[in-house]
């Protein structure tokens, strides 16, 4: 009887310490001003920067699979693991996913970060992931913008909310980043095309494409550098672009995945679904093959 009580615990102490292929922490959040901030998450009155911290943890962590907005351009999010994400060479290592489809990307540059310190902390030097775009001559680098809550105007019809972010006690904030090139085109409607690679809510989640490697990271000079894995993501807005009804095109996330400890993701092409996003009843929709969606994958009538 005591060996097997032994051997119980045993087994439990293991099943608790797996690591899991899942964002752990949400350690910061801050959108550019934008039609979805303080909707995905809700802000509610009396909100400070902690709650709405928790509320996005609570939407993408642990496989959650809810739903965060970044807002306008250089809007961020800040997310750990509960393990370094090793890097394996010539392998993907890791997916932040979104909701992009086919005629639908809002792509957001990536940023790791090696807990070379080791103190659980995301205060290490980022590292941006090379991306398609990266050496494209018309990415802008190092931009700063401004939002300021008095320049709270611009409006899209369908979301007449406050854009700037109601929980911040500041009444201006500057974000930082580079600009990638614009990717819409407007015939009879809005199309946001895919770059090649290398970004978040940039392919579908199931092509191959959205896939992430850590050998594309490079430091602030664009050199690359080898690290042996990450621990910390920051995922930011990288399109500064506004499109009719649609609004400004704007990153979301719905979760990421350690692709090391999750070798079941089936990779698919979304090339023969058939996919729009307007605005129907004042809500943005999806229609894929004949059924809405809203932004969080439910169907609506």
């Amino acid at each position: 009887m005591k060996y097997f009580v032994t051997s119980c615990i045993l087994f439990v102490a293991i099943a608790v310490n797996a690591a899991s292929p899942y964002i752990h922490k949400v350690y910061d959040f801050l959108p550019g001003m934008g039609q979805f901030v303080n909707v995905y998450p809700k802000y509610e009155t009396g909100n400070a920067k902690a709650d709405m911290i928790q509320k996005v943890e609570d939407a993408i962590a642990n496989n959650n699979k809810g739903l965060i907005s970044l807002g306008g351009w250089g809007g961020y999010v800040v997310f750990g693991f509960d393990h370094m994400v090793e890097n394996v060479p010539g392998e993907y290592d890791f997916i932040v996913l979104g909701n992009a489809f086919d005629g639908s990307a809002e792509p957001g540059i990536v940023m790791v970060s090696y807990d070379k310190n080791a103190n659980g902390e995301p205060d290490d030097e980022w590292f941006e992931l090379a991306g398609s775009e990266y050496g494209n001559k018309s990415t802008w680098f190092n931009v700063d913008t401004t939002y300021r809550r008095d320049a709270d105007t611009i409006k899209n019809p369908f979301h007449n909310q406050p854009y700037y972010p109601q929980w911040l006690e500041e009444d201006e904030y500057t974000l930082s980043g580079n600009i990638l090139p614009k990717n819409a085109t407007y015939t009879n409607m809005w199309v946001l095309n895919a770059f090649a690679f290398g970004y978040a809510d940039n392919q579908p989640n199931d092509s191959e494409n959205a896939k992430l490697k850590i050998d594309w990271a490079v430091n602030s000079k664009g050199q690359s550098v080898k690290l042996p894995g990450i621990h910390f993501v920051k995922v930011y807005n990288a399109m500064d672009q506004m499109c009719g009804d649609i609004g400004e095109t704007s990153t979301e996330i719905t979760g990421a995945t350690d692709l090391h400890l999750r070798t079941d993701l089936e990779v698919t092409s979304s090339s023969s679904i058939k996919q729009n996003k307007y605005y129907r009843n004042g809500q943005l929709v999806i229609e894929r093959n004949g059924c809405m969606y809203n932004l969080l994958g439910q169907e609506v009538q």
